[in-house]
């Protein structure tokens, strides 16, 4: 094969090689390869950066390939759970943000008793928790809700959280792009091998 091709002996080769059906085949397969590398990857930094994960997200992360007119795409994404309710907060931890109460003055975050070893609030919100409970302020001014019995802090009220941004899917494909490049170069090197090695398609 010569070392250098011009633009049209450049795209003869690829219709040649197109003309037997197994190039687009053989590309698609490595947008696939790289979509589920980038899925395993992004869940593995979702529950790396996510503190104590109860495994939602990461459940919800799932690489796909696009195929289009014009080009093919490897892409993953979040939030989104056949099985249960969608994972609202998997932008936010993405991206990061400001969460603010939309009903009431505070957002409560559970803690102690009522938080489950994993994350999460024991009762789903405060507001079904049954236990009795108090409003009181700490000696630092932090508002709490207590246990009415016993004084023990049960959820810490927030007028607003900030969440830092986990970069659990950009990350992925970042470190997964470089490696597709490489494969996808490879292929079409081994194409245009095999079509040199033919008698070119009419």
């Amino acid at each position: 094969m010569a070392d250098t091709l011009t633009p049209e002996e450049f795209a003869a080769r690829l219709r040649q090689a197109a003309a037997k059906g197994g190039f687009y085949k053989a590309m698609v397969a490595e947008f696939l390869a790289a979509a589920l590398i980038m899925e395993g990857r992004a869940k593995v930094n979702a529950k790396a950066r996510m503190g104590q994960p109860t495994g939602r997200l990461a459940a919800s992360i799932v690489g796909v390939v696009r195929e289009k007119p014009s080009n093919v795409e490897a892409a993953v994404g979040s939030g989104s759970d056949p099985a249960r309710a969608p994972v609202i907060y998997a932008r936010i931890q993405e991206l990061g943000g400001e969460v603010r109460p939309k009903k009431g003055k505070y957002l409560a975050i559970p803690i102690g008793p009522a938080r489950l070893p994993r994350g999460g609030a024991v009762f789903g919100t405060a507001r079904l928790d049954p236990t009795p409970m108090a409003f009181v302020q700490s000696l630092k001014g932090q508002p709490l809700l207590v246990d009415s019995m016993t004084a023990e802090p049960r959820y810490l009220l927030r007028k607003l959280v900030r969440i830092k941004p986990k970069f659990y899917l950009r990350d992925a494909v970042a470190d997964t792009a470089p490696e597709l490049q490489t494969s996808l170069l490879g292929l079409l090197g081994r194409v245009l091998a095999d079509a040199d090695a033919q008698p070119a398609v009419a």
